[in-house]
């Protein structure tokens, strides 16, 4: 995996391109990118003027969310690894308890999604290099969402579904 940065004014990060890379478990995708979602907020929140209070706001729902994901999504997912031989089968109880866990809180998930994405699409325009910063972070923040909305939630109800079959 290859980690690159573009620096923009004053050493403000920009934008952070992954290439490559394999992944040994479905934990350190989305830990990753969560992790990559919180460091461009926190640029941001440092570099920002005009937009600090919505920018604490998206950050205190993404954090909370990010570690709801990790907590009942991954579990789920990871599921599949096990499911095609290629680890151990974890214990059919805690993987029906997640699956519950995921299937409560995916609704609360999605809203989070639509507040964050409302809350990001009303920050006001700022100068420069903070301009970029807000712009990549939307971008990668859409992306994101919509990559969960769209494959890793479906996804993960097809696990639930056959782990209630366990």
């Amino acid at each position: 995996m290859k980690c690159s940065q573009e620096d923009g004014e004053n050493g403000t990060v920009v934008n952070v391109k992954l290439t490559g890379g394999y992944y040994e478990s479905m934990d350190e995708p989305v830990t990753s990118e969560h992790g990559e979602l919180l460091s461009l907020l926190f640029t941001a929140t440092q570099e920002s003027r005009l937009n600090l209070s919505p920018l604490k706001d998206v950050t205190s729902i993404f954090s909370g969310h990010a570690d709801r994901e990790e907590e009942t999504m991954v579990p789920v997912l990871e599921f599949f690894r096990s499911f095609t031989g290629q680890g151990k089968i974890p214990d059919g109880d805690y993987l029906r308890i997640k699956a519950d866990e995921f299937r409560t809180e995916e609704p609360v998930m999605l809203k989070e999604h639509r507040e964050i994405m409302d809350l990001l699409g009303r920050m006001e325009r700022e100068d420069g290099a903070v301009q970029l910063v807000l712009e990549n972070l939307s971008a990668f923040m859409e992306r994101h969402s919509n990559m969960e909305e769209y494959y890793l939630y479906p996804l993960a109800f097809h696990a639930c579904s056959l782990i209630d079959s366990l």
